[in-house]
């Protein structure tokens, strides 16, 4: 999982007749997470604004849940035919 901060800031004026208003200013942020997989969905290229820092991929999902796995099937696998040999 990535976390992601998204920043919107800005500012408005409201004027009426000519009349400029005060100049008002705003800030939204918001703060989520979304699967490292889907990165790739959500930001586009075209806009430049919907991209981000990318980091690497942690240590622990790129490498040892591949061999977490394998491990797993393969001492079930065991214990399977050797249960079942006795």
């Amino acid at each position: 999982m990535v976390s992601r901060n998204v920043l919107l800031t800005g500012s408005y004026s409201v004027n009426n007749k000519n009349v400029f208003g005060k100049i008002e200013s705003f800030s939204f942020s918001n703060k989520d997470t979304v699967a490292y997989s889907d990165i790739n969905n959500i930001e586009n290229i075209a806009y430049s604004f919907t991209t981000g820092e990318v980091p690497e991929e942690p240590f622990f999902s790129s490498t040892l849940e591949p061999i977490l796995a394998i491990g797993t099937a393969a001492v079930a696998v065991y214990l399977f035919f050797n249960i079942r040999s006795k």
